[in-house]
């Protein structure tokens, strides 16, 4: 021993003196004399520490504790080792740490030493290693030793279990997340078990969790009264939480102990919301009636805004519940009020907001005097507001489902059910839960919703429900009672009677089933045995609750019904009076039992014939219940028969909608016919068309909904739905007059006048037709002229209109002078003949007076009168025109309608328009005869169109037309009042445009345009007025597409259109220089000309028109119809120069005649030329005023008379005037050519060189000239003057860019091959096309010389504009049948063609 001894002094020197290797060295020979040896593991615990091998040193240090457990040395090495430490972690894990912690602590306790060295040393750990937190929580935790001896030094016991419970929740809660995330991504979205399947993954995590036992000892542990329900609510969430996600063989054992939790909270009236909510769900009352009270107004009174208590307090205030809301009430405010008189005033002195008795009585709305609960009428108002923020309450679901289908409101009830159902399925599913009562309760409504709600399609449905019920409780009397209500619903009595004959015997004191079984016995014709029922169920309900009150008196009406089941007619006065005397007595009863007002309206009606009281009683019966269809089909048949279809409307409307009467509507359609006439007559189509489409699907072979429907599609405009549906009709029923009648409008609605007119004449020639039939065909006929005439078919819109007013004669001569249609059509049909000035002739004066003589016209309106037009006026005028004639007739026709008696009674929208339609007449004789005081008649009938009504487009329009003349800001306002009122409306945009046009306003002109373009942009109006603007700023290619477009879109529909295209198109070519070869001038010109022929048609006295169809006549050479037209002209104008004997109006006869000179010329009627230019000559040279007009005039004569003598061989006459020419126009070179042609053509050598001489003297006073260039060509050739053709042919040769351009017909080209084939040159004639090809390769007349295919392909490539002609010459050229079949396709009539079809065969 004694060397252990020395050995230890040794290795203590040692380690003072840090020799760490030596004093290992020493311990270790101490161990092996003695290997228990305390101090020598201490010492090498030390000097272990001090060669950094810190695992032995705790290692030895732990050797010598086990040793000798109480002796702290060792303790306090391991210790020091351990603060020493830069890692902790490396030589020991956190909770061997505390546990050492904890026994050194005992230790350090047993010695009676200090522990604040330790505990420094835990404070530093746990600061400098937060994740060593919850370990140490864990060896603290109270009723742990270590928790004993120093937990108090360093938090208190609910401190640690607090933050463990803290750490060890959000631990698990992060776990549980990344568990439920990754299954998240593994399972679908659309597995009916989502969010079971997500919920059970993070069982895992929970199934050894402490938190459940942690949140019981930190509650024990808590005083604080706030903070211990703060952690009761916490531990109830956790819980909940536990129970998703347990395994479900485990939840039925675990959930008791929720459910437990749950009731002692609210046994101690706990201050958390979701016990409450989880009480009432979980409580799994039998009934909603069978809440306790006293716990309903504590919870009400504890959360007064809560939806939950809402709810719950609605329906204890409904008359439905079996609660006495008054007592309740009065029972919460004494409630409130207690409280408020024990609960302490807080420190500041204020008031608990909570339990202010204000707020509470705010809640229930308690009155002044008298404290009662929420009115009936705010019962589902409240249950409706709060439901939708308590949907996952089962309780709620069930009340407000059981109200609902209380009130028979079984379509609003059904999401509720659903939502109830789904709720409680989840929750047994869940959280294990066993609401058996929750789930029959949802049942049972189920089949009572689907007994009523689309019966019988659901009826099936509610059988298997209620069967359900029964098989798990066969004494279930609601499922009885509901079974056999099915079978009375479905009319199967004997069924019905049989099963509930077996549900009395059961439940004998069930009086609804002994009642309902009665009801059964009645339709199987037991009726004494079926009063006995209803008697019995009288005497024995009670009569002290609204239900059982209700009862009774559908008793009582069930007993009315039986007696008169038995009357067969009004002898059986006894059993009528016993009926009457019981509904009495049910009234008595209750008197808002709407069934037996019904009833008792049904007697007055059938035995009594007391139509008033009837009326009175069914009107009573349908104000309480509006799913009463024998009241509801009395009211609207009284309604309709008076012609008050919207009070018709509004009683079937509401009987439509009750949702449990959809079975009885199947086999019924009076009122949704009620509801389409309604809205036919309200204008309401859409509407309209709906209701007739529900009639309809009841009963198909109803033809008046068959007929609505049609009338319904012709106005919303589906024209040809419309015709299909009264074809359908008239398959039907052949004979019904209406139908033909609106087939007909239909058909001319969509056009087809011919098929309409046809069906009007069947219609009309019967007798006594209908007065609609004959109007109707009136009207039509007038749109049919109107569309003929919009068509360009004038003579037969005239026709037709002659036709129109034939029957007009007839229908007001002989029928009714009445009808303001008529009058109407009559001004249209005489518009017609003043719009087609051609046939004015054919106006039929005889009929018109015949019409106008029927009717007397006598009016004290100064408005109607001021214009000074009648019958007598118009037949007394001898000097009169037929178009005055007709413009008159036209006004006295718009103002017949306004003098008739029934004008005053007519609504203001008829008297607007027939003044609308007067000021028409008015404005139209302005604008034709252009006299001032009808545009002042037009604006007075305008202004008191718009005071009848001032919302009309139209009248303002009118108006603003009217005074454009006479005021820029009226007309502007008339305008803008117009786009006000109907902003789509392009043609009032037009006017404004044309209106600030008119006043030099061309930018705003411009903006309204760009404005109706955008609103309409197929529209040729405003295209033609941007084509205005633009021409009148000077931009003249913009203005001519701009016209050309309008005159596309136009279509040949508007007169203006192609008055104005015509206009644009012969300005440009007269006087520009046109070949007459060009196709595309050709073309422009014919289209010009085809439209003025139309427009001349409708106003064949336009002189401007007329002039511009002269000149693109002159142009075509059809010079026949331009004479015709030039002396019509001149006709006119010398008409006007009589009338005016004005100067300008000779000198514009004397143009006429110029014209008209050339015409003649151009016919090759060489007399009348001479003789007309001679004239012509006459007027103009007396004519003072030598305008440059009237020198071209004089040319133009000259010419005509020069070429006529030379035609007529008088050559010195045409010399004499080839020399005025020269004289007039030196400067001309087409003149300078057509004197040179004159004296080429005397075929004498002197004549020639004479005319070329003088060619030559032009050129060299005015240079070049392109026409003269070629004139000198072919005068060389055809001489063969072989000098000058080569000298000519190197000028051609060097023409400019320019000229080879304006060479569109290549005349050059060919000038220079027909030089060069008189040269003989004939190899310089291929290059001279290969050169134009180059220059002009989609030309086909250089291909023509070098290529017929080529030729071909660029004549039909689209880039040219090429005739048919051309085109068919073309493909013969090529050769192939395909192409000279297609050649003669193009040419029928071209005999090369034929010829080259021949020789293919």
């Amino acid at each position: 021993m004694s060397s252990v001894k020395r050995l230890l002094k040794n290795a203590k020197t040692a380690l003072a003196d840090s020799d760490w290797e030596y004093a290992i060295e020493l311990s270790e020979e101490v161990l092996q004399e003695d290997d228990k040896n305390y101090f020598a593991y201490v010492f090498l615990g030390k000097a272990n520490e001090g060669i950094r091998q810190n695992v032995k040193s705790k290692e030895n240090y732990l050797k010598a504790i086990a040793l000798d457990n109480s002796n702290v040395i060792a303790w306090k090495g391991l210790f020091v080792l351990f603060r020493n430490a830069q890692n902790l972690k490396e030589i020991v894990n956190f909770k061997e740490y505390f546990k050492l912690c904890a026994e050194f602590a005992q230790a350090l306790a047993q010695q009676e030493l200090s522990i604040i060295e330790l505990i420094n040393d835990i404070r530093v750990v746990r600061r400098k290693y937060p994740e060593s937190e919850e370990l140490f929580l864990e060896s603290i935790r109270p009723g742990t030793e270590f928790g004993e001896l120093i937990g108090s030094e360093i938090m208190t016991p609910r401190e640690v279990l607090r933050k463990l419970l803290t750490l060890k929740h959000n631990s698990e809660q992060q776990r549980a997340s990344k568990l439920t995330s990754t299954t998240r991504m593994k399972i679908s979205v659309n597995d009916p078990d989502y969010h079971f399947k997500v919920n059970s993954s993070a069982w895992d995590v929970y199934k050894d969790s402490e938190v459940d036992q942690l949140f019981d000892q930190l509650i024990n542990v808590t005083e604080d009264d706030k903070k211990r329900g703060d952690l009761e609510t916490e531990w109830l969430e956790y819980r909940l939480k536990l129970l998703k996600t347990m395994p479900k063989d485990m939840k039925p054992s675990f959930f008791p102990m929720v459910r437990e939790m749950v009731y002692n909270m609210i046994t101690v009236n706990h201050s958390s919301l979701l016990a409450w909510t989880l009480y009432f769900d979980w409580k799994d009352y039998t009934n909603v009636n069978a809440m306790e009270i006293d716990v309903c107004l504590s919870f009400i009174h504890k959360f007064p805004a809560e939806p939950l208590a809402m709810v719950i307090y609605a329906w204890m205030c409904s008359s439905i519940s079996a609660y006495d809301s008054k007592r309740l009430s009065s029972d919460i405010f004494k409630l409130s009020t207690n409280e408020v008189q024990v609960e302490p005033v807080g420190e500041n002195g204020g008031d608990d907001e909570e339990l202010d008795p204000e707020n509470i009585s705010s809640i229930v709305e308690v009155e002044d005097e008298g404290i009662a609960g929420l009115s009936e009428a705010n019962v589902l108002e409240v249950l409706q507001e709060n439901i939708v923020k308590c949907q996952q309450s089962i309780l709620a679901n069930r009340i407000i489902s059981h109200y609902y289908v209380t009130q028979n409101e079984f379509q609003l009830a059904i999401p509720y059910i659903r939502t109830g159902t789904s709720v409680v399925a989840y929750t047994m599913r869940d959280l294990g839960a066993w609401l058996k009562n929750s789930k029959f309760d949802f049942t049972l409504l189920y089949a009572t919703t689907y007994t009523y709600f689309e019966a019988p399609k659901n009826h099936n449905i509610a059988l298997s429900l209620f069967d359900k019920v029964l098989l798990e409780e066969p004494k279930n009397a609601e499922a009885k009672m509901g079974k056999g209500l099915i079978y009375i619903e479905m009319k199967k009595w004997d069924e019905a009677s049989k099963f509930l004959k077996d549900a009395v015997a059961e439940f004998p004191n069930n009086l609804e089933i002994v009642s309902a079984y009665g009801w059964s016995l009645l339709y199987i014709g037991e009726t004494q045995q079926a009063i006995a029922n209803f008697r019995q169920a009288l005497e024995n309900s009670p009569s002290n609750d609204s239900k059982a009150i209700e009862f009774r008196a559908l008793n009582c009406w069930r007993i009315a019904k039986a007696l008169l089941h038995d009357v067969q007619n009004r002898e059986d006065e006894e059993l009528i009076t016993e009926a009457y005397q019981t509904l009495i007595r049910a009234l008595k009863i209750s008197d808002t039992y709407a069934p037996a007002y019904s009833l008792l309206g049904f007697i007055y009606n059938n035995y009594y014939t007391d139509e008033s009281r009837a009326f009175k009683c069914f009107f009573k019966a349908l104000s309480l219940d509006s799913s009463d269809i024998e009241a509801a089909y009395y009211i609207s048949e009284k309604y309709c028969e008076k012609g008050n279809w919207e009070a018709a409307s509004s009683v079937c409307e509401r009987l439509v909608k009750v949702e449990y009467i959809k079975n009885t509507l199947q086999s019924i359609n009076w009122p949704f016919r009620v509801l389409g006439m309604s809205c036919l007559e309200r204008q309401l189509y859409p509407e309209s068309i709906e209701w007739f489409q529900s009639s309809i699907r009841v009963a198909p072979s109803d033809v008046e909904s068959w007929v609505g429907l049609g009338q319904a599609y012709l106005n919303c405009g589906r024209v040809e739905a419309s015709i299909k549906v009264f074809e359908k009709v008239l398959n039907l029923d052949d004979s019904h007059g209406f139908a033909w009648c609106f087939l007909a409008n239909a058909l001319s609605a969509l056009g087809e006048f011919e098929r309409s007119v046809q069906i009007f004449e069947k219609l009309v020639n019967t007798e006594n037709p209908e007065e609609c039939f004959l109007a109707s065909e009136i009207s039509t006929l007038v749109d049919y002229a109107t569309e003929l005439y919009t068509r360009g078919y004038l003579l037969k819109a005239i026709d037709i209109s002659n036709k129109t007013i034939a029957k007009i004669e007839y229908v007001v001569c002989s029928v009714s002078a009445n009808l303001q249609n008529v009058w109407i059509s009559l001004s249209k049909a005489l518009r017609i003949f003043v719009i087609v000035e051609s046939e004015i002739d054919k106006l039929p004066i005889d009929s018109l007076v015949n019409i106008f003589n029927a009717v007397s016209m006598v009016s004290q309106d100064p408005t109607v009168t001021l214009d000074n037009i009648s019958l007598d006026s118009i037949l007394v005028d001898e000097l009169a025109d037929n178009i005055s004639i007709a413009l008159k007739f036209v006004v006295l026709s718009a103002k017949y309608p306004i003098v008739m008696e029934s004008f005053e009674t007519a609504s203001k929208t008829v008297r607007a328009a027939l003044w609308y339609n007067l000021g028409c007449a008015r404005l139209l004789v302005f604008l034709t005869i252009h006299n001032e005081k009808y545009c002042n008649f037009a604006i007075q009938a305008f202004k008191n169109a718009i005071s009848c009504q001032s919302n009309s487009t139209a009248s303002w329009i009118g108006l603003g037309i009217a005074t454009m003349n006479a005021s820029y800001q009226v007309s502007q306002h008339c305008f803008i009042k117009a786009i006000a009122l109907n902003a789509r409306e392009t043609v009032s945009w037009y006017c404004l445009a044309m209106l600030a046009l008119t006043n030099n306003d061309t930018e705003l002109a411009r903006d309204i345009f760009m404005k109706a373009q955008s609103i309409s942009p197929e529209d040729s109006y405003s295209w033609l007025g941007l084509a205005l603007i633009s021409e009148k700023e000077g931009l003249v290619e913009d203005s001519s597409k701009l016209f050309a477009h309008a005159h596309v879109l136009a279509n040949g529909k508007s007169k203006v259109a192609q008055l104005l295209y015509a206009k644009d198109i012969l300005s440009r070519s007269v006087g520009g220089g046109d070949d007459e070869r060009d196709v595309v001038v050709q073309q422009e010109l014919s289209s010009a000309a085809f439209g003025l022929s139309q427009y001349l048609k409708k106003s064949q006295n336009d002189v401007f028109a007329t002039q511009l169809s002269i000149l693109a006549l002159e142009r075509l050479h059809y010079f026949k119809t331009a004479i015709s037209l030039a002396q019509h002209l001149s006709t006119l104008i010398e008409e006007r120069f009589e009338k005016s004997q004005n100067e300008n109006e000779l000198f514009n006869f004397a143009l006429v005649k110029t014209q008209l000179a050339r015409l003649y010329l151009g016919n090759a009627d060489y007399v009348n030329a001479t003789e007309t230019a001679t004239f012509a000559l006459s007027i103009i040279e007396d004519d003072e005023n030598s305008s440059d007009i009237a020198k071209t005039a004089i040319i133009s004569n000259n010419v005509v008379l020069g070429l006529s003598s030379f035609f007529n061989s008088d050559i010195d006459k045409a010399l004499d005037h080839s020399n005025i020419l020269l004289s007039m126009s030196h400067e001309s070179s087409t003149v300078a050519i057509l004197i040179f042609q004159i004296l080429y053509s005397m075929k004498s050598e002197e004549a020639s060189n004479i005319a070329l001489q003088e060619l030559l003297d032009y050129v060299d006073s005015h240079g070049s000239d392109y026409n003269i260039t070629l004139i000198l060509a072919a005068f060389f050739i055809l001489e063969d003057r072989p000098e000058e053709l080569a000298q000519l042919a190197k000028e051609l040769k060097m023409a400019s860019p320019s000229l080879l351009i304006k060479d569109q017909h290549k005349d050059i080209p060919f000038l220079l091959q027909e030089i060069n084939k008189r040269l003989g040159n004939q190899k310089r004639i291929v290059p001279i096309w290969q050169k134009a090809s180059f220059f002009f390769p989609n030309s086909p007349k250089v291909w023509d010389k070098l290529s017929s295919e080529i030729a071909f392909r660029v004549s039909s490539s689209g880039q040219n504009r090429v005739t048919a002609s051309h085109l068919s010459k073309k493909l013969i050229n090529c050769g192939s049948l395909a192409k000279i079949q297609k050649a003669m396709f193009l040419c029928p009539w071209d005999a090369e063609a034929v010829n080259a079809l021949r020789e293919c065969f």
